[in-house]
């Protein structure tokens, strides 16, 4: 088609008004047959000769999608173990915390607050020693024994 045809210049044309919708573009099907042949590990420049002959296309597929699922399994099993690792070490951290600290700090509170992110400050028993815990939002601080 021309350039100069007006359905050309409708379709490929910029708004005058208007505004592009937000995030991210549509996808177009030569984009997602794209994405899911290399997810399949086949080679996106050599599909189509593989195509041609049926029994070698229908091989590649099968052992792609095989091994596009033996894959996805595995990822959502290893997903599963750090998840209930995460619960184990949380139900374990929850136990070394027995009772709040009546420890009074020789520092301001606000200062403590704003630059050591405390949020809680507790005693957990070791076999011979109480430690003083400052525990910010992310890990754990060992301050002093006592």
């Amino acid at each position: 088609m021309d350039d100069h045809r007006i359905p050309k210049q409708l379709l490929y044309g910029e708004l005058a008004q208007g505004k592009r919708p937000r995030g991210r573009p549509k996808l177009k099907y030569k984009g997602t047959c794209k994405t899911s042949l290399s997810k399949c590990e086949v080679d996106d420049g050599t599909w189509e000769e593989r195509a041609e002959d049926r029994t070698t296309w229908r091989t590649v597929v099968k052992e792609g999608t095989a091994s596009l699922e033996s894959s996805y399994r595995n990822k959502q099993v290893e997903k599963r173990q750090r998840r209930k690792e995460n619960n184990r070490n949380a139900d374990r951290r929850a136990t070394l915390l027995v009772f709040q600290c009546s420890v009074e700090w020789n520092i301001n509170p606000r200062y403590v607050k704003a630059n050591l992110n405390l949020y809680l400050c507790c005693q957990y028993f070791t076999e011979t020693n109480i430690h003083h815990i400052i525990k910010p939002s992310c890990h754990e601080i060992s301050i002093a024994n006592s």
